[in-house]
Formats: structure tokens, C-alpha cells, sequence
């Protein structure tokens, strides 16, 4: 099964099929964790995928206790 990994902000329908070959993806598409999934999903998340610009508060990150890594794809650390 593969990994579980949570798109949290908005990216390219292209990039997010070349995401989806290797990894299950969680689009949340920039909106709040909360509104996009119920908890119980979030669960098993191992990874994100992020650009940057959408910031993610602590209590979105407690959501996510099996969290492993962050990607920030692109340049800079703003969000």
C-alpha cells in the first residue's frame, strides 16, 4: 500500500497526476485540514506536499500525528 500523503495547497492538475503514480494522495486543495477531511483520515498521513504560501498552523498539525516530513515545493519558508 503505498504512502499516504497530504497535498495541502493548490498545485498543477499535471503535478498532482505524477504525484498520485507513487504516493495516495489527500488533496486539500489550500482549504483547512478540518474542512477538507475528517480527522480520522488525516491519521495516517506520513508526508506533505506544500508550496509554501498557505501556512499551516499547530492545531492542523496535530491532525497529523504519524507526520514524517514537510515539502515545501518551490523557493522561500513564508508559510
Amino acid at each position: 500500500m503505498p504512502d499516504k500523503v497530504l497535498v495541502y495547497s493548490r498545485f498543477p492538475k499535471a503535478q498532482l497526476i505524477r504525484f498520485g503514480e507513487r504516493y495516495e494522495l489527500l488533496n486539500a486543495a489550500g482549504k483547512r485540514l478540518d474542512e477538507a477531511f475528517p480527522v480520522a483520515e488525516l491519521a495516517d498521513v506520513s508526508a506533505m506536499i506544500t508550496a509554501g504560501g498557505t501556512p499551516l498552523r499547530g492545531d492542523a498539525m496535530d491532525m497529523l500525528p504519524k507526520l514524517g516530513a514537510i515539502v515545501c515545493y518551490g523557493t522561500g519558508y513564508d508559510g
